[in-house]
């Protein structure tokens, strides 16, 4: 996969290691997408695109709001949990140029490679929809975030470029399609966005999307974004996620069935004794904290992400007091979903992003555990 993620002809591309999870591009949350923590270390801004660059990463990502869903998910018995996880890797291309020169043809080139990956990956185009920007208002398309009186045509750029592979279109006027963003007050340039989808038993599987930025927003000098201009850089994006293309591929009916996955929450289930479905809650909330535990302790982050931390301690730690899983099995539970992690990594040659220190991850956990205890039952956790 690196090798065809870095095959571009003539271009050199880069392979660019993981950002961080906690980053700047993404104050108060953790790391959501693709190229935003790149563009503000290498530029300072989302618009001032000074030089070429051409990168092909995986990046861990992770989303809260995901979890939370997940979890819900997993209690209602819906569908929301076989397709999701919420702590995932997407594997992609970005294509940053200093003018608009040639932004037809890089986009052209970030579509073929895509349909070089699902020939690859044996994924039948049959099955493939792409949902588009059907145009509209402003206002409209962007769920009243912006009071902007100003048409969008359709996205036929896309169009055009996609009928070549003999896909189906679905047309959307939401802001799935139109990107409008206000990044953290930081100014980032609109436009299109592509999702990818698959069918599989009537339900439309996002695995991949594509963007590309046509807009600058202008603002007045209250900061409000009150109109859009033409915006002449090029900046074009194609990410896929990594889980959810195993899971088409092997033809599996939920994102866990996936070998490394499936394997661990059942580790899980056999060490603490607990059905699949709470086995399941554990693996996804620990996963997402390791990632995070990787980088920092709890007491070096700030609120937002304090916050959100909590969310997933809400969920996970009443099930280990509860069900007494005392700190040998949990350090087992963290080493073996760290060594799973670093096996990914490994694959794709990324030595960076290894995990190095299983004693410091577990510490920064416990630590918060016994913290929680405390706080509810007035006791210490051995």
């Amino acid at each position: 996969m690196k090798k065809i993620l870095l095959n571009y002809n003539k271009l050199n591309i880069n392979w660019e290691k993981s950002s961080a999870i906690v980053n700047k591009a993404f104050p108060g949350n953790f790391n959501l997408s693709f190229i935003e923590e790149f563009m503000i270390s290498n530029y300072g801004s989302y618009i001032e695109i000074k030089t070429n660059n051409w990168l092909s990463k995986i990046q861990n990502i992770i989303r809260i709001n995901d979890f939370v869903k997940i979890i819900n998910s997993i209690q209602n018995n819906d569908d929301f949990h076989n397709t999701h996880i919420s702590s995932f890797k997407m594997l992609g291309t970005g294509f940053l140029l200093s003018t608009i020169k040639n932004n037809i043809c890089y986009y052209k080139l970030l579509v073929k490679k895509f349909f070089e990956i699902l020939e690859k990956h044996h994924i039948d185009r049959d099955y493939i929809y792409i949902k588009i920007c059907k145009g509209g208002n402003i206002k409209e398309l962007s769920g009243d975030k912006y009071d902007i009186n100003k048409n969008i045509p359709q996205d036929n750029l896309s169009k055009e470029i996609f009928s070549d592979f003999d896909v189906k279109f679905l047309y959307d006027q939401t802001r799935d399609t139109f990107l409008s963003l206000n990044l953290y007050q930081k100014t980032s340039p609109w436009g299109y966005r592509v999702e990818v989808l698959y069918k599989r038993k009537n339900i439309l599987i996002e695995l991949a999307t594509f963007e590309y930025f046509l807009w600058e927003p202008i603002k007045n000098n209250e900061g409000v974004i009150i109109d859009i201009k033409h915006f002449n850089k090029g900046l074009l994006l194609m990410g896929i996620g990594f889980e959810r293309l195993q899971m088409i591929s092997n033809n599996l009916n939920s994102i866990i069935e996936l070998d490394y996955i499936n394997k661990h929450i059942h580790f899980i289930e056999t060490l603490t004794s607990l059905p699949f479905t709470t086995s399941r809650i554990i693996y996804e909330s620990i996963s997402c904290l390791i990632i995070i535990y990787n980088e920092y302790s709890y007491t070096e982050l700030k609120g937002h992400r304090k916050d959100k931390i909590k969310q997933i301690e809400k969920f996970l730690f009443p099930i280990i007091i509860q069900n007494n899983i005392d700190s040998v099995i949990l350090m087992k539970i963290i080493k073996n979903l760290i060594e799973m992690e670093n096996s990914i990594q490994s694959n794709f040659e990324n030595e960076t992003n290894l995990i190095t220190s299983y004693q410091v991850i577990f510490d920064r956990f416990y630590q918060r555990l016994v913290k929680f205890r405390q706080d509810k039952y007035g006791d210490n956790f051995l």
